[in-house]
């Protein structure tokens, strides 16, 4: 966290025209009091504060508000991101590789890791500039690339040998499909930002895309905590869950009426189990009953037992009939 130096400590700041906090406050600039006494040090941020600002600021700029976020280092005295980081995202963006291999050698210089990890850190940035020429149609330079800069760095040899086939691909479309890549432009170099961040410790750069991580996290909790949640998840999470109020499912939302009973067994029922979509009804000892509308199917003890088995892995298990 890099933070500007303070002028003071006081317990309240006073402008140019030497008002005082209280005094421009009955102005009615109390937000911009707060602002520049917080720049000054009269009001210090805590880690609490400071962390949250960063991933406002980091969730901000990936929304595409630049001057936002940029308005809210300047109010806050900090930096998102160290100024080299920024520098790397920079380059990296602008496909800039010569660039960025520089400012990967700066970091290197602030941090104290290990050099397989910015081998490979370096690896991931030669491999989009390869595959960026030979899309480009670049196919010297890429060769280049790969055996004087990509196979000298002794890193993943098996997928070096793989990229040089990349060379022969007879479309656009087959490169991607081979290399499951999005193709040269800003998908793959943010992606490859997003990669890098993994590697570096966060006092240099946020993990990619935090604030998401952790809104994720709170609302999975929520939904683990919520006693009568029966609702299927739709694949955006936030289609059906809002961030401003904590998730409960009412009681009388549970389903709470028999509306079917199960007559074939003649024994104990010691497993039960849905399908995802609540189509199917999995139960069983000594056989097994699968329902869906009006199909029952039946399996021997044998077929049970492996079905059973398979479920209690945590496995996928997939039934056509």
């Amino acid at each position: 966290m890099h933070e500007g130096n303070p002028n003071g400590s006081s317990s309240s700041c006073e402008n140019q025209n030497g008002d005082s906090e209280n005094e421009i406050s009955s102005k009615g600039d109390s937000s911009l009091v707060r602002s520049k006494c917080v720049k000054m040090g009269a009001f210090p941020l805590t880690h609490k504060d400071k962390d949250i600002i960063r991933l406002i600021g980091q969730y901000l700029k990936n929304t595409g508000f630049e001057q936002t976020a940029d308005k809210l280092v300047d109010e806050s005295g900090l930096y998102l991101e160290h100024p080299v980081a920024t520098q790397l995202r920079s380059h990296i963006l602008a496909g800039n590789w010569t660039k960025a291999e520089a400012s990967l050698a700066e970091l290197h210089k602030l941090l104290s890791s290990d050099e397989s990890m910015m081998k490979e850190m370096k690896f991931s940035v030669l491999k989009q500039k390869y595959l960026e020429m030979v899309e480009d149609g670049k196919l010297i330079e890429a060769i280049h690339c790969l055996r004087y800069e990509l196979t000298p760095l002794k890193f993943n040899t098996g997928q070096v040998h793989k990229l040089s086939t990349y060379v022969m691909y007879d479309s656009l479309d087959e490169l991607k499909e081979m290399a499951n890549w999005a193709g040269k432009g800003y998908a793959s170099r943010q992606s490859l930002m997003e990669h890098l961040q993994t590697f570096l410790p966060i006092h240099i750069v946020l993990p990619p895309k935090r604030l998401d991580k952790l809104l994720d996290q709170a609302v999975s909790h929520q939904i683990h905590q919520c006693k009568y949640h029966n609702r299927s998840l739709s694949p955006h999470l936030y289609d059906d869950f809002s961030l401003l109020t904590d998730h409960i499912c009412a009681k009388d939302s549970f389903p709470s009426r028999c509306t079917h009973i199960l007559t074939q067994h003649g024994d104990q029922v010691w497993f039960c189990r849905f399908s995802p979509d609540g189509s199917l009804l999995a139960t069983g000892k000594q056989f097994l009953l699968l329902s869906a509308t009006d199909k029952q199917v039946y399996f021997s003890q044998q077929q049970v037992n492996k079905f059973t088995s398979l479920l209690a892995t945590g496995k996928q298990v997939s039934l056509l009939f």
